[in-house]
């Protein structure tokens, strides 16, 4: 049983824990990247990877490893755990709560304006409003 427990990770949305990290997987995890491309001042255009997880995503603590990953990568995450021989158990995702002002909110009448027009095309669009000028409210 208590092997079992050691060779269990939880994975969660965009972390994992583990009991320990081998060396493999390690570099695995840190082998995961995405192409990026730069134009030089000769208009070459030169590819770099960028590093996904960084070792700064991955913390060792006294009895677990932590491991921070793009929500992206989740499934690639979890495939690597499993094929390192780990049994994968997947944590229930919880959002986070938001606080809604008890104040009734009134929106301004350009903010009104932008939100029937929203309404009058389906719920589809875009509104667009200068910066500070209250989408979130209008949200």
């Amino acid at each position: 049983m208590r092997r079992i427990e050691w060779w269990t990770a939880k994975l969660s949305l965009d972390t994992a824990e583990l009991h320990f990290l081998s060396r493999e997987l390690y570099e695995k995890l840190r082998g995961l990247t995405i192409p990026y491309y730069v134009v030089d001042k000769e208009g070459n255009l030169n590819k770099h990877d960028l590093r996904l997880i960084r070792k700064d995503d991955i913390v060792k603590g006294d009895d677990k490893v932590m491991i921070r990953f793009p929500v992206f990568l989740r499934d690639t995450v979890r495939e690597l755990l499993v094929k390192s021989g780990y049994k994968v158990v997947d944590l229930p995702w919880n959002p986070r709560q938001v606080q809604i002002p008890k104040d009734e909110v009134k929106l301004l009448p350009f903010q009104e304006k932008a939100l029937e027009s929203w309404l009058r095309a389906g719920k589809r669009g875009t509104i667009v409003i200068p910066t500070g000028g209250g989408k979130t409210f209008i949200a």
